[in-house]
């Protein structure tokens, strides 16, 4: 059971990075003057070279995440809700999780902290006793495989797996918006604009936009794709990434029964670039309440 709640957790977070902001993301039909329509391919591609590029520099980021699934079938209708938020930072490792998860009917709190030498990971199910303090939570401190395939997956994993974008670049849709668009709505404004990219599809290549395969493929089979959108804002002047939306329906096997599925998620990132050294660290608390697991041979 951790090994797939971890492989589970870490696919959430690699996968999932307009701050947690005021500014919504943006449809990718122009409205007016301040948009512009980008249609050359070859445009397109070095556009998501240069934010692929940048994006192997960032070195920490926080995350807001939300994920909600629905599985219909003749014997099941369940409906599942996750809310991820994270701090990341990856030179030094260090890092803190939360995430909120209601499913079958119960309500699951995760907390994790991780750093260089070791991963801390709390669980509240619901009706427990357990306060939100930190010292009033019991934690375990997971070292060995367990961690370094954590620790692994954060450098190995992109926020968006650019090399299948580049690869079907002929089916991309990709707007700019410059900063007076955005001017016009809100006076606060202080980007220089967003490009939008969008892509609809109905094959099982979404599974791989996000999420590695073999993560995806160990923690549960993946789903059958019908349809899916993807859309991925990111600024103008730096190609941070601001808002990743994707929906998804399909069909997938739950315990013998073949189940429609719907699916939606959202991220939003922040903070890109700005956590230093000694911002992010593992509390005090956690570390002497901790006991030790076994972490894999």
């Amino acid at each position: 059971m951790m090994k797939i709640f971890l492989v589970l957790l870490l696919a959430t977070i690699v996968s999932s990075c307009s701050p947690g902001s005021e500014h919504e993301p943006v449809s990718n039909e122009p409205e007016d003057q301040y948009t512009t329509n980008i249609e050359d391919p070859e445009e397109i591609a070095a556009i998501l070279e240069e934010a692929q590029t940048v994006e192997e520099e960032v070195n920490s980021w926080s995350m807001m995440t939300s994920i909600s699934q629905d599985m219909t079938g003749d014997e099941i209708n369940e409906k599942t809700e996750m809310g991820v938020s994270s701090r990341l930072m990856l030179d030094p490792l260090v890092g803190h999780v939360e995430v909120d998860m209601e499913i079958l009917n119960a309500d699951v709190d995760y907390a994790m902290y991780f750093s260089e030498e070791a991963t801390y990971l709390s669980v509240i199910d619901d009706g427990d006793d357990e306060g939100d303090r930190l010292w009033q939570r019991e934690w375990e401190k997971i070292t060995g495989e367990d961690h370094e395939e954590i620790s692994e997956g954060f450098y190995e994993e992109s926020i968006v797996n650019y090399d299948v974008l580049l690869d079907h670049v002929d089916e991309l849709t990709l707007t700019l918006y410059e900063a007076d668009y955005f001017k016009e709505q809100h006076e606060d404004y202080e980007g220089d604009g967003l490009y939008t990219l969008s892509w609809q599809g109905d094959s099982n290549i979404y599974h791989e936009l996000l999420v590695h395969e073999d993560l995806v493929d160990e923690a549960n089979p993946p789903a059958s794709v019908e349809r899916f959108h993807f859309s991925f804002d990111f600024e103008k002047d730096t190609y941070h990434p601001k808002h990743i939306y994707t929906s998804m329906n399909g069909t997938t096997d739950f315990e013998g029964e073949v189940v429609h599925i719907e699916e939606t998620m959202s991220s939003s990132f922040s903070s890109i670039n700005a956590l230093e050294e000694g911002d992010l660290r593992v509390p005090d608390q956690v570390e002497q309440a901790a006991d030790e697991v076994n972490g894999g041979s």
